[in-house]
């Protein structure tokens, strides 16, 4: 059996698979694995073990500091936010954060979306997948 250590290792194994190998072992930063039998559960893994960003291709938005418009980090955003901005994050900002997700499985910054909710809507990260908190 062959052994995936990310996504993309995984998408080449099963592209260049070879007759009765049709599993991968995807292995996690973290040291959890499993089976795979396709790129979707290969997608699935590595996603739901923090080694992939999320999947989200709707708008993604930037959450600025209201007087000095500087992205809040992780940190300022996990504590209460009384005054802010947002603006929607460029392709080049969402590029350079997942790439930044792949390589230290965690963000810089929150790259952020709204659903709707009973009460309040629900503010998660486009990126890691993390809520944010309610708003």
């Amino acid at each position: 059996m062959v052994n995936c250590m990310n996504l993309k290792e995984a998408q080449k194994f099963f592209e260049n698979r070879r007759e009765g190998a049709d599993k991968c072992l995807c292995l996690s930063h973290t040291g959890k694995y499993v089976e795979c039998s396709s790129v979707d559960d290969a997608k699935r893994f590595f996603i739901d073990n923090g080694d992939e960003p999320v999947d989200y291709d709707g708008n993604l938005y930037v959450e600025l500091n209201a007087e000095t418009k500087e992205p809040l980090t992780p940190e300022q955003q996990s504590g209460v936010v009384w005054r802010s901005t947002n603006r929607l994050a460029t392709q080049e900002e969402i590029k350079e954060a997942r790439e930044y997700f792949r390589k230290h499985h965690k963000c810089k910054v929150h790259l952020f979306y709204d659903t709707p909710s009973f009460l309040y809507d629900i503010r998660k990260c486009g990126i890691c997948g993390e809520s944010l908190g309610l708003i």
